[in-house]
């Protein structure tokens, strides 16, 4: 569909291009080149993952969706979204062991939004992390310490994500950033057959050779971290610490809503940012959404708006800084020229012979039942 005259590398920016051709551009470039796109809002990148899921099934999506919900919410982020997020930043801490990898065509999408969110570090995810199959050395307790660990929650019928539950030798699980659930028949303490089990109907379905279990969020709740919380806590606030209701619930090992927006304070380490999770040295094309610096500086902007707005009106406890768990607008700028970057632009420019620029001049793709109805009846 797009055929480049000129050397890809050399490329700085493409111009005249539509929403609806992104997706066609974003497949035709990965054939050759690692890509990772910057989406202006979620329902451009849910667009271009389903496309490309669905079409190319030959290139790895990792997808990185920012949490759906205001900087420093009293609500928590949707637990599909965590687990997006969650799945795709331990597959990318992968990437460099997995020599399959070099083979196959990668596409790393997220959104603006996603740029500024900070995650867990990357030892995080690799420590929360198990692939089961049929000749894995993990026993029968052995794993139910692993899901107790990584936050996954014992029931009596495993219903939602980050839930186990256990009948005689066989253990249900329905892991975080997957679509389906698992059932694992054990013999003694050794897997004899794993299944995929849908958790409406309770019934196992296909037999598989392996899954993967990946952490439950992006901090868990366990002894450790909460310590990690109650010292960084007591090291910003003092002695009024012990009257805050957040300190309260989260020292007796309450979750609730809103308790991600507390995520630096659960690790010892430093976050870390989208940026740390790319293989740079596998080489990248960094394509950029139309009006991209203007959507950074407006998001930055509202960023910095809602959390002065928390310091101001929480008055029991003081904030930590928002560096901590939002990027600043120069960093992403600073990060972004480790790449070939390609800007993304809605017109043509005039005259456009720079050996740096490509005008493409598209078109709208629209497809002729989508018509108006009412103008038809008129």
């Amino acid at each position: 569909m797009f055929n480049f005259n000129k050397d890809l590398n050399k490329i700085r920016e493409i111009n005249g291009i539509r929403d609806s051709i992104i997706p066609f551009l974003i497949s035709s470039l990965s054939q050759n080149q690692n890509i990772f796109y910057v989406a202006k809002n979620d329902l451009e990148l849910s667009n271009i993952y389903n496309f490309l899921n669905s079409n190319f099934k030959e290139i790895n999506i990792y997808k990185i969706p920012a949490w759906d919900c205001l900087p420093y919410d009293i609500s928590s982020p949707n637990l599909n979204l965590i687990g997006e997020r969650v799945k795709s930043y331990t597959d990318l801490c992968f990437f460099k062991k997995n020599k399959n990898e070099n083979k196959n065509k990668n596409v790393i999408l997220t959104t603006i939004n996603g740029l500024f969110n900070k995650t867990a570090p990357k030892d995080f995810f690799l420590t929360h992390f198990i692939n089961l199959n049929l000749s894995s050395d993990y026993k029968f307790q052995l794993i139910i310490e692993f899901l107790n660990n990584s936050g996954y929650k014992r029931v009596q019928t495993v219903r939602e994500f980050g839930e186990f539950s256990i009948r005689g030798s066989i253990l249900d699980v329905f892991p975080v950033g997957n679509q389906s659930a698992f059932r694992i028949d054990f013999i003694g303490d050794n897997i004899e057959t794993i299944k995929t089990m849908d958790p409406l109907t309770q019934r196992s379905k296909d037999k598989i050779n392996d899954f993967n279990i990946y952490t439950s969020n992006e901090f868990i709740l366990n002894e450790k971290n909460i310590e990690n919380f109650r010292k960084r806590f007591r090291s910003i606030n003092g002695a009024a610490s012990i009257n805050s209701l957040f300190y309260e619930n989260i020292s007796a090992g309450m979750k609730f809503n809103g308790i991600e927006h507390f995520l630096p304070l659960f690790h010892e380490k430093q976050l870390n940012s989208i940026f740390d999770y790319l293989p740079h040295e596998k080489g990248i094309i960094c394509l950029l959404t139309k009006n991209f610096e203007n959507l950074i500086q407006e998001r930055e902007l509202e960023i910095n708006n809602f959390g002065n707005e928390r310091k101001d009106e929480n008055t029991n406890y003081n904030a930590f800084e928002i560096e901590e768990l939002y990027i600043t607008k120069n960093n992403i700028l600073e990060n972004i020229k480790k790449f070939n970057i390609i800007q993304l632009n809605e017109y043509d420019k005039p005259g456009g012979t720079n050996q740096n620029e490509i005008n493409i001049s598209s078109k709208p793709l629209i497809i002729p039942n989508f018509v108006n109805s009412e103008k038809i009846n008129k």
